[in-house]
């Protein structure tokens, strides 16, 4: 490993001078671009784990992450990243991945236009989609295993070592489909050195309950052990449904479990199997309209509202080998597999008396379009990884690597109506299916590295190589001739389909080291996101096939710390330039959501992020981004709550905020009774003006959300309290105009409760 030393040409003292002036610049030059407001800065890094030191105050430890697929300090990463411990999750109560996303600068994740659990949307730095019919645009990974199928996206965050969320495209090492960066989700291992266990409980409002256990036992001590952990989470919601029957519209239960277990097969070789699970049943995706939300109204009413079950299933294989010379092979093979079910209303019961009104003047009696729509999805999936890993000495550091995939997708969209027999229509309803089937087939070669030109500067880069092919089988179901008939003339009633593509995601870069603590670091990267089919009606102006979509990122970042490694700051800027975006977008003319391709799209902006340690048991953290983020060529996007299509260029990305912040203040003290502590955290949320539409008509006012969190405990016990939105602000988390008005959804208001932990 090249060791950095003191006596570059650069003298240590001058070097130290420019080092913080330059991270001043850095620092004034991102707040300057987002227009930053007094308190908008927040975690964006995971506040680390002190160090004792002779000096008070204590200093930064370490992050130690993975992100390039080798085990590194994270200041060595040249990735604007968010890094968050296991600890670090459980004391911020981050106990999914939208919470997680919410609270990340640059980044999001909610229910997308339906605000429901299985349509959902997640983005980095602008770059999303809520596309169920499409592949994603942020890549997710379980111990570095795709988790391909956006569906499964809402997951807990069960007994995890820390969370990454790399910023930009992640293509070379992770692959297609990560064109706006990848969250990786990492698990406590097994560990033969130790016997341990933990129980949690917590209560909150809205009936909220949590309840979480783990253990840890050796099998064989130093060479084998097994590890298990469970939990349960229990919410009432915090909507009520007016509607006869049906009390709680956003109700939810989930349960989660996660095993391992670690083998020393030999000096040389260990082996590492894990499975993780999850069964979740909501009420949500239910709607209001945004007439009553501004009035103050926080219920809705809608009889069947929409619910469902999503189970999720994985396991994975890992068998890592040690090579003469210090180098290692690695064997990474993943089974993941995702049923779900969902059925029911999300608007209200009067939002389509306008259309029933219209077709009954059309002479059909009784109409009544239920807009029950009921869907059915599974997705199974394959994957087998080889990689070779060099030693970590020398200046040649690289990972080279092979990949394949095998899945298959199958979707059931629904649709009911109906009315009283007729002389326009028969019968007294339909039902409609729509089926769609994806078989997907992928392979490909990569290799990732830096090479150390000097003592000061580096090179970096690599080349993914891929192909892809698709098999798609569409067919549409009716229980009603004489409505096929009339309504659906033009609609194709089958067809099959395929699509093959090659695909290279290649980046460049080069670092310069400041000193031992400080770089800074430029890069290009590109990042390719597959072409699909859609799955809803398909009319003759609704296209059934959308292209691919690729991005170009260009980037320039700092990592610094300072004051004797008191404070942590990492800074970047980027400029992202991408072709035929892929846009879900609803077309109220012919009552159809289908994926089109904006020709062009832009994004630009940056993130900072920092930590400090104050003294005394004070500490800081920070996290503030800046995206703008906009339609650049989408002349033929569908109208919003009209006819036609509009041309939406210069809009900005739907469901993005420009500017995102967080900030939070901690303190921990010694209670002075045994070996007991105290801490405390106070912080801030902060969103800017969002649009949920292609077209920036439905629109939700930049909002920030205050939480804080309070506990005593030691090695053995814990109590905690904690609230969330403790102003009780009001917001809205996704909309949508289906033909007869805008509809929303609201967000979490005031929300406190209790937890407890025991550790043995």
């Amino acid at each position: 490993m090249r060791s950095l030393k003191s006596d570059r040409p650069m003298g240590g003292m001058t070097r130290r001078i420019k080092t913080v002036a330059l991270s001043g610049v850095a620092f004034s030059g991102v707040a300057l671009s987002g227009g930053l407001e007094p308190g908008l800065f927040g975690p964006g890094m995971a506040v680390a784990q002190t160090v004792p030191s002779s000096q008070s105050p204590a200093v930064l430890a370490p992050v130690t992450v993975t992100a390039q697929k080798r085990t590194e300090d994270a200041a060595a990463v040249p990735i604007s990243m968010d890094v968050r411990s296991g600890d670090r999750l459980e004391e911020q109560r981050i106990l999914q991945t939208p919470d997680l996303l919410r609270s990340s600068p640059n980044a999001h994740m909610n229910g997308g236009a339906t605000g429901a659990a299985y349509t959902p949307y997640m983005a980095i730095r602008g770059v999303g989609s809520d596309l169920n019919d499409a592949e994603a645009s942020i890549g997710m990974f379980v111990d570095g295993v795709p988790v391909s199928d956006t569906q499964s996206y809402t997951s807990g965050l069960l007994d995890m070592e820390r969370v990454e969320i790399l910023r930009g495209p992640q293509g070379t090492l992770y692959g297609r489909n990560t064109l706006g960066g990848s969250v990786n989700l990492v698990s406590r291992k097994a560990d033969p050195t130790r016997t341990e266990g933990r129980m949690t409980a917590g209560y909150g409002s809205f009936g909220q309950i949590r309840l979480e256990g783990m253990v840890n036992a050796p099998v064989v001590p130093g060479t084998s052990a097994v590890r298990l952990a469970i939990s349960q989470d229990r919410s009432d919601g915090y909507t009520d449904n007016r509607a006869a029957g049906t009390k709680n519209a956003n109700a939810r239960t989930a349960t989660q479990a996660r095993g391992s277990v670690t083998a020393e097969v030999n000096d040389s070789t260990r082996l590492m199997l894990s499975v993780d699970g999850q069964t979740q049943t909501f009420r949500d995706g239910v709607s209001q309209t945004l007439a009553s939300f501004r009035a103050g109204d926080d219920g809705v009413s809608v009889d069947n509202p929409f619910h469902g079950e999503m189970k999720s299933l994985g396991g994975r294989a890992e068998l890592t080998h040690d090579l003469a010379g210090g180098y290692t092979l690695t064997s990474l093979t993943g089974l993941r597999r995702q049923d779900t079910d969902y059925a029911g209303r999300s608007a209200p019961t009067s939002y389509f008396a306008p259309t029933n009104a219209q077709m009954q003047a059309f002479g059909v009696t009784g109409y009544d379009h239920r807009f029950n729509n009921p869907f059915e999805g599974s997705f199974s999936q394959m994957t087998q990884e080889l990689r070779l890993t060099s030693p970590e000495t020398g200046p040649l550091r690289y990972v080279l690597g092979a990949y394949g995939e095998v899945s298959r997708s199958e979707r059931t969209y629904g649709a009911e109506s109906s009315w009283q027999n007729n002389a326009v229509l028969s019968g007294t309803g339909v039902s409609l299916s729509m089926d769609g089937t994806t078989d997907t087939r992928a392979a490909a070669v990569f290799g990732d590295g830096s090479y150390a030109l000097t003592e000061a500067w580096d090179v970096f880069g690599g080349l993914r190589v891929g192909y892809e092919e698709k098999d798609y089988q569409y067919r549409l179901g009716s229980t009603n001739a004489s409505y096929t008939a009339l309504m659906l003339n033009t609609v194709a009633r089958a067809y099959d389909d395929s699509l093959s593509a090659t695909y290279a995601t290649p980046k460049a870069g080069l670092r310069y080291h400041l000193d031992d603590d400080n770089s800074v670091f430029g890069s290009v990267s590109q990042g390719y996101k597959s072409g699909g089919f859609n799955n809803g009606l398909i009319y003759p102006s609704s296209p059934s096939e959308f292209a691919e979509e690729r991005l170009t990122n260009y980037e320039v970042g700092m990592k610094n710390s300072l004051f004797g490694g008191r404070l942590r700051l990492d800074s970047a800027l980027f400029y992202i330039d991408w072709k035929d975006q892929q846009v879900l977008a609803f077309d109220s003319a012919a009552q159809s959501t289908s994926t089109v391709n904006a020709s062009r799209s832009r994004s630009y902006g940056g993130e900072l992020s920092g930590e400090v340690q104050l003294g005394d048991g004070w500490r800081a953290a920070l996290g503030v981004g800046y995206a703008d983020a906009t339609y650049v060529d989408f002349k033929n996007a569908p109208a919003t709550g009209g006819t036609g299509s509009r041309d939406a260029s210069g809009k900005q990305q739907q469901y993005h905020s420009k500017l995102t912040g967080t900030a939070e203040l901690g303190y921990d003290w010694s209670l002075g009774v045994g070996d007991l502590t105290g801490s405390a955290a106070l912080g801030y949320r902060y969103r800017s003006k969002s649009y949920f539409d292609v077209n920036n008509t439905i629109a939700q006012d930049g909002y920030g959300v205050v939480d804080a969190r309070i506990g005593v405990e030691n090695d053995h016990y814990g109590v905690h309290l904690w609230g969330r939105n403790l102003t009780d602000e009001r917001y809205i988390v996704s909309g949508a105009d289906l033909g007869n008005g805008v509809l929303v959804s609201q967000g979490e208001p005031l929300a406190v409760g209790i937890s407890g932990t025991v550790r043995f």
